[in-house]
């Protein structure tokens, strides 16, 4: 017997987290599947060639999804639950069991898409449910969001906490610290195997309180004479309550700006998360009517993810929303790894048009972390007790720190081992062991479409927009060119670029022929006389 964690995503890129917990009775294969979480990736590097995000492969589950006895989330942010309308249908619409907050987000995403047979019941907490060879009990932590949970998974083969994003909050905003009476239980049952958040592995210390960042809210907000603008993650509800208790103090009325933000704070309001008045709220196509100093604007964007409220913003693209004179914007985050160049973009472009720009590099407690940091880590290791511990919803760099944080507390290599996505790690009442990886692909959501994108697509669409398109209409013996994003020099290149193409087609007849000299010697042009390579597209009749 053994019981095999597949993570197919979670590791190296710190989204998209989805775990297959697979039970086997002998060697002719899984008998029971559980899976832990289904979040999206957050791809900033290809939001502009029309990529929203990335979503887990499921093609190893696709054949196996009769062996799926269930879906359990921790918590309701978007890189553990934003993948389930996409994938649900492919994994066998197992039930899905998740935390309040969790349980109505996913509710709304599966109605807003359409799927119907989804059976998805709140979590019910010191209760053991049945999930084939699996016992999985859900345990109150505290993180940057209500309802956020740690699962206590028994087997015949071994006992596994799955601790995934937390800290240990003492005071938090919603609901009660951690709950350690039941971690203390969980521990006095036997541990084998803990999967512990290790994000925040390279910080000292403990990571404040969430309940530090309201005070800087209030403080921000009372030497504030104009608009007062907040953006932070649109599942962050405690720092969006925080936010909101800081605007009706100083009489403000509150825009929810984002699609994302405007359903999350309408659940949020509807279930009581956040406390306000109807009249408290105001439209954004009101907001410029309104005095400066009555309005707080709370808004998606602080990745500097292109297309969210404040990039369109910060660009000039969006439709209701200038900045003026007097604004204060706040950068309620840290920067996902590998998101520092867009953040840093977005911050220019404000300041440029005359916001007053917040953001963590210039004031301290603006942004508390809802990843624990060493002491919060090494907190939890002290209580689980673990035999093997895995790090997951890190980076390699993260799954390093963590591993030589553990060292501290007396555990060796082999006793954390670092994996990457698609690498089975295998438990046994011996040990651990690894199993050959599982290639993944990057499935990525396309606009409407879902699926693998071809590289070659998303480097055209890179090209098209940094160099520009050059369209070749070729009408027997009329040749007429036209391009956009490419040069206000027309008048000049055009001519010499008709006598190219005619010089081409007295010299080749077959159409096929044609077109490749046509793509080639076009594009040359434009790279000896621009420096530029523009995607170039021949158009052939008769």
């Amino acid at each position: 017997m053994k019981i095999r964690i597949l993570p197919l995503g979670g590791l190296e890129g710190v989204t998209k987290n989805m775990y297959a917990y697979e039970y086997w009775e002998n060697e002719s294969g899984p008998k029971d599947i559980l899976l832990v979480d289904c979040g999206v990736g957050f791809l900033s590097d290809l939001e502009a060639l029309g990529v929203d995000s990335a979503i887990p492969d499921v093609s190893y589950l696709k054949d196996k999804k009769h062996l799926i006895r269930a879906l359990f989330i921790t918590h309701g942010h978007e890189d553990h639950i934003g993948a389930i309308p996409y994938v649900i249908k492919d994994i066998g619409l197992p039930p899905i069991y998740a935390p309040k907050l969790a349980a109505l987000l996913i509710r709304e995403k599966i109605k807003e898409i359409g799927i119907e047979g989804v059976k998805i019941e709140e979590a019910k907490y010191r209760f053991d449910y049945g999930a084939g060879a699996f016992s999985v009990r859900f345990i109150h932590m505290t993180h940057s969001i209500p309802d956020t949970t740690h699962l206590y998974i028994r087997t015949p083969v071994g006992n596994m906490y799955h601790g995934s994003d937390f800290k240990m909050d003492l005071t938090p905003v919603y609901g009660d610290p951690p709950d350690f009476a039941e971690i203390a239980r969980a521990a006095k049952e036997g541990v084998d195997l803990l999967l512990s958040d290790g994000l925040g592995a390279e910080r000292e210390g403990y990571t404040l309180s969430e309940r530090i960042v309201g005070k800087t809210f209030d403080e921000e907000m009372g030497e504030t004479r104009g608009r007062f603008f907040m953006s932070t993650f649109a599942s962050n509800i405690s720092r969006i309550r925080q936010c909101v208790d800081a605007a009706l103090k100083y009489h403000r009325r509150i825009c929810f700006v984002g699609s994302s933000m405007r359903r999350n704070s309408a659940i949020a309001i509807e279930e009581k998360y956040l406390r306000i008045k109807r009249e408290q709220l105001i439209e954004e196509h009101l907001v410029s009517k309104e005095r400066p100093n009555h309005v707080c604007i709370i808004l998606t964007g602080s990745q500097g993810e292109f297309g969210s409220a404040l990039e369109k913003i910060a660009s000039k693209r969006h439709r209701t929303i200038r900045i003026q004179k007097g604004d204060r914007i706040l950068f309620s985050s840290d920067p996902i790894p590998g998101n520092d160049e867009h953040v840093t973009g977005v911050i220019e472009d404000l300041i440029e048009q005359g916001a007053d720009v917040v953001y963590t590099a210039i004031r301290d407690q603006l942004h508390a972390s809802g990843h624990g940091s060493q002491e919060d880590l090494k907190l939890l290791v002290r209580l689980v007790r673990p035999r093997f511990i895995f790090p997951i919803g890190t980076t390699i760099r993260h799954s390093k720190a963590y591993q030589t944080l553990m060292s501290t507390l007396g555990y060796t290599e082999a006793q954390v081992p670092i994996l990457h996505s698609g690498e089975p790690l295998v438990l046994t009442r011996q040990g651990i062991s690894r199993d050959p990886k599982i290639p993944l692909k990057e499935i990525l959501i396309d606009g409407t479409s879902i699926g693998y994108v071809d590289p070659g697509i998303l480097t055209e669409r890179e090209q098209l927009g940094k160099e520009g398109t050059v369209v070749v209409l070729v009408q027997g013996d009329r040749i007429s060119i036209s391009s956009r994003g490419l040069t206000d020099n027309e008048q000049t290149l055009f001519p010499k670029l008709v006598e190219l193409v005619t010089r081409i087609k007295g010299e080749v007849k077959d159409a096929k022929q044609l077109n490749e000299r046509i793509t080639n010697e076009v594009s040359g042009f434009f790279s000896t006389e621009l420096q530029r390579n523009p995607v170039v597209i021949p158009v052939i009749q008769g």
